[in-house]
Order: structure tokens, then C-alpha cells, then sequence
């Protein structure tokens, strides 16, 4: 196999991983601050009752 091709296939796939685990980190952050709007609008909800 040609190394400049091996390279070329390595960064490839580590640039693959790393948006994947971008992307990852990115929904978990969506998911915590979802969690954390609907914790604070039930603290409301209760405080007004």
C-alpha cells in the first residue's frame, strides 16, 4: 500500500471521529440544557402554585 495513501485514509477517518464526537458533545449540551429549562420551568410552575 502506498504510504501517502495510508496517511491520506488516516486523517480521513480521524476527522470522521472527531465530528462524530463533536457532534456527540454537541447534542448531550442541547439534552443538559433542555433538562436543566424544564427543571427551572417546573421550580416556576411550583412557586406560582
Amino acid at each position: 500500500m502506498n504510504p501517502t495513501f495510508a496517511l491520506f485514509a488516516f486523517a480521513i477517518v480521524t476527522c470522521l471521529g472527531a465530528c462524530a464526537a463533536l457532534a456527540w458533545a454537541q447534542r448531550e449540551e442541547k439534552r443538559r440544557a433542555r433538562e436543566e429549562m424544564r427543571s427551572f420551568l417546573e421550580q416556576i410552575d411550583r412557586r406560582d402554585s
